[in-house]
């Protein structure tokens, strides 16, 4: 963390006017924030020292710097468990909305991700890392299935770049965004916009949705291409497949990703003739157990697009 605050300072030019904040957030969490962090107790300990830090109502926290600490070898220590927490770095500008970023900021913020993470590595990982990366920077590097992703606070179902007045769109891939750091064409005052889904109308959902061809994609067919479900109507849609006795995995998706739908975490397995709700970006596969060989409908009622229902039939 030390690392991440000398980061901060070093490329302050890319955002003059930033603060540094860490943000906590649960390892569980897949698209939505834990909210409430009432009675949690964050304090910075060794063996001589020990300091409260204050957690802010939405989760993040200012960290000092401290030489008595850094030279106390001082740690992070929670009153849960700390594995199921986990500590990000999040740099903003002052005076932009919620849903605004800098690209500055993000490039900013990139550079302390990195410095910390390259803390966290041995020897030999950060000589592999640097070398794939073809150097120090990875917050610069430009190369092929290589980038850095930004968690966002909500599904962004639009994301605009701004530059000069004109604008593009960006993809996120649900909660996860590739911010176009490594791109030195565009300038660090470039923002970026989300509209995010807790915000958007249930027509705007809905219209958002229905762009997206949806494909069940499962183990039955060796998660090939899949099979695209056809609509029955503007919320409803549903697919036949042939299935042998045995346990298949399956999900819904778009065929370029957009969309994904997956069961929730722990509650995998549906029963033929039962309907179970399912998650946007949750990426655990739902589990149908056959006893029969048969034709099996799969179908989706998007009617509320917050609560998706996918269910499972045998047809004669």
């Amino acid at each position: 963390m030390a690392a991440g605050l000398d980061a901060f300072d070093e490329h302050r030019k890319l955002a003059p006017e930033a603060t540094l904040r860490f943000r906590l957030g649960k390892r569980d969490a897949i698209r939505t924030r834990k909210t409430n962090w009432d009675g949690v107790k964050l304090r910075l300990a060794g063996s001589e020292t020990s300091t409260p830090i204050p957690i802010a109502a939405d989760g993040t926290f200012v960290l000092l710097r401290s030489q008595e600490a850094y030279d106390d070898e001082a740690d992070f220590l929670l009153n849960q468990k700390k594995s199921s927490i986990r500590f990000s770095p999040e740099v903003r500008t002052p005076g932009l909305p919620d849903n605004v970023r800098r690209l500055g900021d993000y490039r900013l913020e990139c550079q302390v991700l990195i410095a910390i993470g390259k803390k966290e590595l041995n020897f030999a990982m950060r000589a592999a890392f640097n070398a794939y990366a073809l150097g120090g920077d990875w917050c610069s590097t430009v190369r092929k299935n290589f980038g850095i992703s930004f968690m966002l606070p909500d599904w962004s179902i639009n994301t605009t770049l701004t530059v000069d007045g004109k604008q593009k769109n960006l993809r996120t891939n649900g909660v996860n965004f590739a911010a176009p750091i490594q791109d030195k064409s565009l300038p660090d005052n470039a923002l970026i916009t989300f509209e995010y889904w807790s915000g958007a109308s249930l027509e705007r959902k809905q219209r958002f949705l229905a762009q997206f061809p949806i494909h069940l994609k499962s183990s039955a067919d060796k998660w090939g291409a899949g099979q695209q479900m056809q609509s029955k109507g503007n919320t409803a849609y549903s697919t036949v497949i042939a299935l042998k006795p045995g346990k298949w995995r399956f999900c819904l998706k778009s065929p370029d990703g957009e969309l994904y739908l997956g069961a929730e975490r722990g509650k995998t397995v549906v029963t033929p003739g039962s309907e179970h709700a399912a998650l946007w970006h949750e990426y655990h596969n739902f589990i149908v157990d056959v006893e029969q060989a048969g034709n099996y409908e799969v179908s989706l009622d998007l009617q509320n697009p917050d609560l998706p229902v996918v269910g499972v039939k045998r047809r004669d």
